[in-house]
């Protein structure tokens, strides 16, 4: 899943003040809405979606007619995976603003949308990417109506997705993911026939697709063209020999040609990689639901709760770098700040840490425990890499 333009853009690279100097302005007038919006943004830039949050609250609270406000808090819940609370949000901002045609809710739509699906909510993300598509912005029609299109095939509202496809191919005809996402239709639908011909016009512009290969495979098979089926699913395997789908294609097909012995070792090959497959997918939405509740307790105010959910992630997840994060972050609200440090510390020792605000944060913790010198050490680092990725982005 993309994460929303306004997570990574608007509000993440906002040229805002610090912290510090945005709280004093705060205290100093607590009703203006526009300082508490900016203090907002500089605490999601700095991870700390909590505070974050309770700012974009009484910003609204002070100017409840602030459409971007809503678009605004609805992206710091998207970032923390927070999708009943990102929905809520938008429903308030569709109440208020009816008849808005504001570009933010294109791309915060279909990332809620994707957001769903990640999680297995596949009707909930239908009817999110379709409210994506009715704004105009910076995700194109072909890729939502694609979308749309693969959660119907997904609810086997085959009829509806076959329309929604057509509709992506108004958008961008000549799109090979379009065209897949159609074979890949057509087969469910055994209309083998018109599925070769869509997986026939990917490989014309991506002749090394293994998506298309392995449908050329399958759409073979199901006409007796067995020997091209073999080869067909041969090609993929050379490509990808993990591909599961392609394995069992070949294998089945050898069978049927009277080839047991290679064909019952592509099947074995096949059911290996399935037993795979479903343990990834199950490891896949554990990590997230730790996330997912983690953050809920934490933006709750309940830290011991969030510090013990993701205690657990990392025990079962030690390679997961924003569970140690989020862990980190539940320490340092809490006023466990020891405790954060050697959280942080071990993300970095683990080599796995790809975010610098991790050595914000390790100067924040050290300063905090008064280890002035490590404080400067972890700063300097984090400057310096700051400076870097800064010099490093093309110019506006």
């Amino acid at each position: 899943m993309s994460l929303c333009f306004l997570a990574h853009g608007a509000v993440a690279q906002s040229n805002v003040p610090n912290i510090e100097a945005l709280r004093q302005a705060v205290d100093e007038n607590p009703a203006d809405a526009e300082t508490r919006r900016k203090l907002g943004q500089a605490y999601f830039r700095e991870r700390q979606s909590k505070p974050a949050l309770d700012q974009y609250q009484e910003a609204l609270r002070l100017e409840p007619l602030n459409e971007d406000l809503y678009l605004e808090a609805a992206a710091i819940f998207l970032a923390a995976g927070l999708a009943d609370q990102v929905e809520a949000i938008m429903l308030e901002a569709s109440r208020r603003f009816p008849n808005s045609t504001s570009a933010g809710y294109n791309p915060l739509y279909h990332d809620l949308a994707e957001l769903w699906a990640g999680s297995g909510r596949v009707e909930k993300a239908s009817q999110a990417m379709k409210m994506a598509a009715r704004f105009e912005g910076p995700v194109a029609g072909g890729v939502l109506y694609k979308r749309i299109g693969d959660f119907n095939t997904d609810l086997l509202r085959f009829d509806e997705a076959l329309s929604n496809y057509a509709r992506a191919l108004d958008f961008d005809p000549e799109n090979p993911a379009i065209h897949l996402a159609l074979g890949n239709l057509h087969l469910q639908r055994n209309n083998a026939g018109r599925a070769l011909s869509e997986f026939t016009q990917v490989i014309s512009s991506q002749p090394r697709s293994v998506g298309a290969l392995y449908g050329i495979a399958e759409a073979r098979r199901r006409m007796d063209r067995l020997e091209e089926s073999v080869a067909a699913a041969g090609k993929a395997l050379e490509i990808d020999p993990n591909h599961s789908g392609a394995r069992y294609i070949r294998g089945a097909a050898l069978v049927r040609l009277g080839r047991g012995r290679e064909g019952q070792r592509d099947l074995e090959q096949y059911r290996k990689l399935q037993a795979e497959a479903e343990t990834e997918t199950h490891r896949r939405r554990e990590r997230q639901t730790f996330k997912t509740t983690g953050m809920f307790r934490l933006l709750g105010g309940q830290f011991e709760e969030a510090i013990a959910v993701f205690k657990e992630g990392v025990a079962a997840y030690p390679d997961v770098a924003e569970l140690y994060f989020n862990l980190g972050l539940a320490q340092s609200q809490s006023g466990k700040h020891r405790a954060a440090i050697e959280t942080f510390q071990e993300l970095l020792g683990r080599g796995i840490a790809t975010d610098i605000l991790v050595h914000r944060y390790l100067a924040q913790e050290y300063l905090a425990v008064g280890e002035v010198e490590a404080a400067e050490r972890h700063q300097a680092i984090y400057v310096k890499k700051r400076e870097a990725e800064l010099g490093a982005r093309p110019p506006g």
